[in-house]
């Protein structure tokens, strides 16, 4: 469990270093190429401001990606998965918005408000991607069970 929790964080920091980016890119206020006006004046300097937040980004999607592993706790339902996996990305992304500058303070409703209606699509489109397939899984684990006991049933009649 802790080396796929390793993985999945890994995975995650790359995930979160190329999100990161692109957030940074859609929600700049300043000329600098994917950087916000806000974190370059909190860090003395452009250098300083892509540092912080290529760190920070990749630390956010490793941290994302990790809550995976709720899915994998067998006494929860599926449901205390995703809402603990859900709760994880988006009270995790109030920090991180607001110290990369995504999220500004005065604007914290309208700026946490799109990123929520954004996150929240997102998760659901996943989440009904990760349902059809656990629902393939369980249609051929159910088609293999009636071969088994057909094959069962017709050697027993003999």
């Amino acid at each position: 469990m802790k080396r796929k929790i390793l993985i999945l964080a890994v995975i995650g920091f790359a995930a979160g270093l190329v999100m990161g980016n692109l957030i940074a890119f859609f929600t700049k206020n300043s000329e600098a190429p994917i950087v916000t006006q806000v974190l370059i004046e909190r860090t003395g300097g452009l250098t300083a401001a892509m540092i912080v937040q290529t760190v920070l980004s990749g630390v956010y999607g490793a941290a994302a990606m990790s809550g995976v592993i709720f899915y994998d706790i067998e006494e929860w339902s599926l449901l205390r998965a995703v809402l603990s996996h859900y709760s994880l990305i988006m009270l995790g992304f109030i920090p991180f918005g607001l110290v990369l500058g995504w999220i500004r303070p005065e604007h914290f409703l309208t700026d946490y408000g799109a990123v929520f209606i954004g996150q929240t699509i997102a998760f659901l489109i996943i989440f009904f991607i990760m349902c059809a397939r656990c629902r393939a899984e369980v249609k051929e684990l159910n088609r293999l069970i009636e071969k088994k006991d057909k094959e069962n049933n017709s050697g027993k009649s003999c």
